[in-house]
């Protein structure tokens, strides 16, 4: 149960770039690399860099859910055992070519950004293997395709598939770490703005905007901490972390329950606006307070339910503090 969270940074790079412009590490596999590329972001920056987000965004869609992840002999064969001669309407046959448009819409738009100015250094990088692995999916999905489409697997009676699943497991692995790397790419550049925003309303003053970048952080601290694996289920050292990050958003969520309208009514902040956030930020404090007691008590069902709160309450934070930044 994996998602990728970018709060609110579309609405920051929209923001910065409508008004002044305010303005390496390495490593392997899971591990990113990232260059700041100047303290001064541009339009084009900005621009580039919103696209990447949205890119990154792409695999967590409900078409992606449903890629294709290797061939089913069983979708192949009859009720007898027997190897089909006719694949006309066959839904495998349908999986296989929807997903070779998904990459390659995916292997479009990712050429398209990558070629933009100005250039990032490491992201840019990690974008480049992303593709190379996009392509060799695709490529690997259009040789299994051809095997059923030109009746190879009805000549050798399916011997091939364990070959070409082996093959296709092998290239969707890679693009998964690569896809990973970029993505860890773009949070640490989202911490990094989110960073400069914070000590922006610090210095001018704007207590709410300052406590909900804040808060913003720690949140996405805990989804990327709770949310990074496949499944909901821990370990001691996984929960005690859990417990740390859940003490920081309690402890910025303080700084947002304390605010009055009179501070939002400053900042230009409406009465609604202001109402929503407080709204929310409880119900993600709950629900995150309300997760790790059912992680202790080996709640399966409370712990589904309160991450899937957390989720959607996350999805409509980013549309709060979009509307709070622009204010």
């Amino acid at each position: 149960m994996k998602k990728n969270i970018f709060i609110g940074v579309l609405a920051l790079l929209v923001t910065v770039s409508c008004g002044k412009k305010d303005g390496s590490k390495s490593g392997a596999k899971d591990k990113a690399q990232i260059t700041y590329v100047k303290d001064d972001l541009s339009s084009d920056r900005l621009s580039k860099y919103t696209e990447y987000v949205r890119i990154s965004e792409v695999p967590n869609s409900d078409e992606w859910l449903m890629l294709f992840d290797g061939i089913d002999e069983g979708k192949f064969k009859n009720a007898n055992g027997e190897v089909l001669t006719n694949l006309k309407g066959n839904d495998a046959i349908e999986n296989i070519k929807s997903s070779v448009k998904l990459l390659g819409n995916q292997i479009r738009d990712l050429e398209d950004v990558m070629q933009r100015n100005p250039k990032f250094e490491t992201i840019d990088k990690n974008a480049e293997n992303l593709l190379k692995s996009l392509v060799e999916e695709q490529k690997v999905l259009n040789e299994i395709d051809d095997y059923f489409e030109k009746g190879e697997y009805k000549a050798d009676n399916l011997g091939k598939v364990k070959e070409l699943n082996d093959k296709y497991k092998l290239v969707s692995q890679t693009r998964k770490e690569n896809d990973k790397i970029l993505t860890t790419s773009l949070q640490e550049m989202s911490i990094l703005l989110n960073k400069k925003l914070a000590e922006k309303f610090e210095k001018n003053n704007k207590k709410v905007k300052s406590s909900v970048v804040q808060f913003v952080n720690d949140i996405n601290k805990f989804s990327e901490e709770a949310f990074s694996k496949n499944n909901l289920s821990y370990d001691e050292n996984e929960i005690a972390n859990l417990e740390k990050l859940k003490e920081e958003v309690k402890k910025s969520y303080k700084n947002i329950e304390i605010l009055t309208f009179e501070d939002a009514r400053k900042e230009n902040i409406s009465k609604e606006s202001y109402e929503k956030l407080k709204k929310n930020a409880k119900i993600l404090t709950e629900s995150i307070e309300n997760m790790i007691k059912s992680i202790r008590a080996k709640n399966i069902e409370a712990t589904v339910k309160n991450a899937s709160n957390i989720l959607g309450s996350e999805t409509d934070l980013k549309n709060i503090y979009g509307t709070l930044i622009m204010k």
